[in-house]
């Protein structure tokens, strides 16, 4: 039953474009999971909560001792809830998926809704493509406007996007990373070819680039010391491809926008807003400005109402709470690349690249369009962390030894999902 209404909120999260009673559908979503997501049961990787838990600690007291009346209590509220529903949703996947009965229940419903939502947005980029109209969108673009549905490449040409039920057609990117590497993980084969072709569609270089890093990365730790030679070949050959393909003239959008952002500064992208007011972190890097202060902050140096998104979810913490918060949120991405790499013996190379592949996929999309922790990511985040505990427990049964966080999530069940 609570598997039921974790995929309820799930699925909010993916009508992104519109609104319940004013309500994005996205955060009715994701309070939707946090109530399936309660629970007394915590996760056996204490450092990691214990980690969170300090980090959110300081992010809100430096908060309470931030200059009061800048930043609206709505905002600081919103941005603890996504804390407090990332924490939530990791911790009950975890729980979930620590048995190969829950993990394989969760995975088969996220390829349907991939699929689904893979082919609602092919349906209407046909729409678009024909000019035959669009779905009823009733949400404010990202940028307060009303939803564009051709999207302008920095470069000047027009060109249809997918976009399917979302905003922007990086959010729909972002939404098919978790369902592909899932339906290529377990040969998912015409479901993988239809969340791939949308996600092509998206023409999303965020979304490519990312997933282009994470796997050069994601190989390093899953790939054994014997075929380090043959990726690190593979990935010079990679290199290589892509500099001589971007170099020649292409009409392909991916390489054309690769052609425009190479000759960009950073301070010329759609992210220079940023990088040039970057000044703004002095009196906060250390100790932390508060919620919002640097979003605030921001917005004023541009004479601008609302707040400014910084499209990354690093410089956010950084700025919210200090070095010593950003030093406690790196361990929540560099702790699931160890435990994979450390339990090779047991996981395949393919399992093992598509476990951590959408995690790291996640950290360079962090760097570059998300501010904020996201469910999607807390989703591939606990799919990870339960196969890890299916290991654990394995190995455990094989030497009769309870397992030794028993004690903290109550009397062990042997393997029940806890829903």
């Amino acid at each position: 039953m609570r598997v039921g209404y974790f995929l309820a909120g799930y699925v909010m999260c993916h009508l992104d474009a519109f609104v319940l009673g004013g309500v994005p559908l996205p955060w009715v979503g994701l309070c939707v999971a946090m109530l399936a997501c309660a629970s007394r049961r915590l996760m056996p990787f204490h450092g990691l909560t214990l980690a969170f838990l300090v980090m959110t600690t300081l992010l809100s007291l430096a908060t309470l001792l931030a200059e009061p009346g800048i930043v609206p209590g709505s905002y600081v509220a919103l941005r603890l809830i996504n804390l407090a529903g990332f924490f939530m949703v990791v911790n009950f996947v975890t729980l979930q998926a620590r048995s190969e009965y829950g993990a394989a229940q969760l995975e088969a419903a996220i390829v349907r809704i991939g699929v689904v939502c893979a082919v609602l947005a092919l349906g209407v980029f046909l729409l678009h493509c024909f000019e035959l109209g669009d779905l009823p969108r009733n949400r404010l673009g990202t940028a307060g406007l009303e939803q564009p549905i051709a999207f302008t490449f920095e470069i000047g040409d027009l060109s249809q996007r997918a976009l399917g039920s979302f905003r922007e057609p990086s959010f729909l990117a972002m939404a098919l990373v978790l369902p592909l590497a899932i339906a290529l993980k377990t040969r998912q084969w015409i479901s993988s070819a239809a969340i791939a072709t949308a996600l092509y569609f998206t023409y999303s270089m965020g979304v490519l680039i990312g997933l282009m890093l994470s796997l050069a990365v994601t190989a390093f730790f899953c790939l054994r010391p014997s075929h380090y030679p043959r990726y690190v070949a593979a990935a010079g050959l990679a290199v290589v491809t892509l500099a001589v393909l971007a170099s020649g003239p292409s009409d392909n959008p991916f390489l054309m926008r690769l052609q425009h952002m190479a000759s960009l500064d950073l301070i010329d992208t759609s992210r220079g807003y940023v990088y040039a007011n970057l000044e703004l972190l002095r009196e906060s890097f250390f100790l932390g400005g508060g919620f919002g202060h640097f979003e605030f902050a921001l917005a004023r140096e541009l004479n601008l109402d609302l707040p400014v998104s910084t499209l990354n979810l690093f410089l956010a913490i950084l700025a919210a709470g200090g070095i010593a918060s950003l030093a406690l949120l790196l361990p929540w991405f560099i702790r699931p690349n160890l435990l994979v790499s450390g339990n090779r013996r047991d996981l395949s190379v393919r399992e093992s690249l598509l476990l951590l592949l959408p995690l790291n996929a996640f950290a360079v999309l962090y760097l570059t369009t998300l501010e904020e922790l996201h469910i999607w990511h807390a989703t591939a985040l606990g799919l990870c962390l339960g196969r890890i505990c299916q290991i654990r427990w394995g190995h455990n049964l094989q030497r009769q030894v309870a397992p030794n966080w028993a004690g903290l999530i109550g009397k062990p069940d042997q393997g029940r999902p806890t829903g």
